[in-house]
């Protein structure tokens, strides 16, 4: 469904920060172009543009992001303000918010998933 090689490569004039497979981080990234993750982070991450989180990648914490490819794990919230794609080996469990939404058969997709018209903006998060 999804050719990953075309889809992964960084727009022009941008390069592509990675994280690569057995590397972890604690703490918050922010970013201001593509981000790809196979390793492992704990903790928020902020970026500008696309947030890639790879097979062997893993995310607990928050992302902010224009737009995210998923195909591993994510545990927290996901705020794309343009498309999110989740691919079929993909696992998220958490909140999402989006305009523009993708899932492959086979991606394990446990969420409250909010939609939005145009570009995502943060929602209010009653009390529990």
């Amino acid at each position: 469904m999804f050719n990953s090689k075309q889809s992964e490569k960084p727009r022009d004039g941008f390069s592509i920060n990675s994280l690569s497979e057995g590397s972890s981080v604690t703490g918050n990234l922010i970013a201001v172009s593509d981000l790809r993750i196979d390793g492992t982070v704990n903790g928020n991450i902020e970026c500008s543009e696309r947030v890639i989180i790879g097979e062997t990648g893993k995310v607990e914490g928050d992302i902010k992001s224009k737009s995210a490819i998923i195909q591993g794990k994510l545990i927290g919230s996901l705020l794309v303000s343009d498309s999110l794609e989740v691919h079929s080996k993909a696992s998220i469990h958490g909140d999402i918010t989006t305009s523009k939404l993708i899932v492959e058969n086979g991606a394990i997709f446990n969420v409250q998933c909010n939609m939005t018209s145009g570009s995502a903006t943060p929602q209010d998060k009653k009390s529990k």
